[in-house]
């Protein structure tokens, strides 16, 4: 019995006595090589409001543009649905058309919310102490401070949750349309 209490009191203290890199630590590590970065000559690059919004709207302006909605069909009353005739390679092609319609808009939602997601991860790693900031390759800051990643990653996290939010929608809009769970695979 007293082996296993000993054992628990072991378990429950090693981790705190194995503590992570402190916050300070950290921040005077980061200090000591950005000094040598200076010494070495590199320099720190600047990225501004303007920048960020310059790249922002070029993502923005190479982005697909969203396939239109197609409406459901409407049901009739009394009658099934209408069947397709069997030597028509008109339907055929409609079909397919569809069937590449479903798949685009689901991919680019997709894609949306998978560049949402690593936004918003990349930008939940990172940490600031006062006074410090990041930079980018080539030296301009691109987050000058605390409260300037808070809103950043609060962006970040809209928009990953209206991404999401848009995948549903899509899959819903679907499901409607009696649209095959495969097309949007």
């Amino acid at each position: 019995m007293r082996t296993l209490s000993a054992a628990c009191v072991l378990a429950l203290v090693l981790p705190s006595l194995c503590l992570a890199q402190s916050l300070g630590a950290a921040a005077a590590k980061e200090k000591e090589r950005r000094k040598k970065n200076q010494e070495a000559g590199a320099k720190a690059r600047v990225v501004s409001d303007e920048d960020m919004a310059a790249a922002h709207e070029e993502a923005a302006k190479n982005a697909p543009s969203p396939a239109p909605a197609t409406p459901p069909p409407l049901p009739l009353p009394g009658l099934g649905p209408v069947p397709a005739e069997e030597g028509s390679s008109k339907s055929d092609d409609g079909r397919k058309a569809e069937e590449a319609a479903w798949r685009a808009r689901m991919a680019q939602a997709q894609a949306r919310r998978e560049r949402a997601r690593k936004t918003y991860e990349g930008l939940t790693r990172m940490y600031l102490v006062n006074g410090e900031y990041y930079v980018d390759a080539r030296g301009r800051t691109v987050i000058g401070s605390v409260e300037q990643l808070q809103r950043l990653t609060a962006r970040a996290k809209a928009e990953l949750e209206a991404a999401e939010k848009a995948v549903e929608t899509l899959e819903e809009q679907a499901r409607r349309a009696g649209v095959p769970p495969g097309w949007l695979r």
